[in-house]
């Protein structure tokens, strides 16, 4: 999958469920996907702006962990991912990476 195919993925789940009440920025080596979640509803685009939290991962990890094939948890224990900002707002993320 590419980022434009991915943020199309996150787009759907996201505004699938509840706002966040935060703002999230995937950081790739191909772009980002932003989440905000701030407002009424999640909206998801690829500008690079500032966030509550910053995940650096690869794209390939990131598809796996939305298709449900890695624990995201496991995924930072294994340093296959990094957090910076406010721990508390990754644990919202989780309804992202639930299974439909």
């Amino acid at each position: 999958m590419n980022l434009e195919s991915t943020t199309k993925k996150v787009e759907a789940k996201a505004t699938s469920v509840d706002a966040i009440d935060a703002t999230v920025k995937f950081v790739m080596e191909e772009g980002v996907i932003f989440v905000d979640g701030s407002g009424d509803a999640n909206q998801v685009h690829n500008e690079n702006k500032e966030a509550d939290l910053d995940v650096d991962l690869n794209l390939e990890v990131f598809n796996q962990m939305m298709d449900g094939e890695m624990n995201p948890m496991m995924a930072v224990m294994n340093n296959d991912i990094t957090l910076d900002g406010d721990m508390a707002v990754a644990m919202k993320l989780t309804a992202l990476f639930a299974d439909e």
